[in-house]
């Protein structure tokens, strides 16, 4: 998704250019220019106010995959691209989806 513009937000620390939710999936998707990347419980708390039982948070920094957050046991806990589980975490998403998730790492 190329999304022009973005704006500072004070809760996640950085720029945000958009933002989308699949409820069913209970995940949240952040775009955010290139070089930026958000506050962890600023992620959480703003996806929670969207839906208090989000499971997942994926971060796009310049339309790259970056940061995911998982709730696992109660626990949140942030994997990053080079971690195994990061990887792992992507492939239990696109076998969840009816549409698996395009190359570019696009929701």
């Amino acid at each position: 998704m190329d999304i022009a513009g973005e704006v500072w937000s004070e809760e996640l620390v950085c720029n945000i250019k958009g933002l989308a939710y699949v409820f069913a999936e209970r995940r949240c998707v952040m775009w955010l220019p290139e070089a930026n990347c958000t506050d962890m419980s600023g992620a959480i708390r703003l996806a929670k106010r969207i839906d208090p039982k989000v499971k997942q948070i994926q971060t796009l920094s310049d339309n790259e995959m970056d940061t995911c957050y998982i709730l696992e046991k109660g626990k949140w806990r942030a994997i990053m691209p080079n971690e195994r589980a990061w990887y792992m975490a992507q492939d239990a998403i696109a076998a969840a989806r009816s549409d698996p998730l395009p190359p570019n790492g696009q929701p």
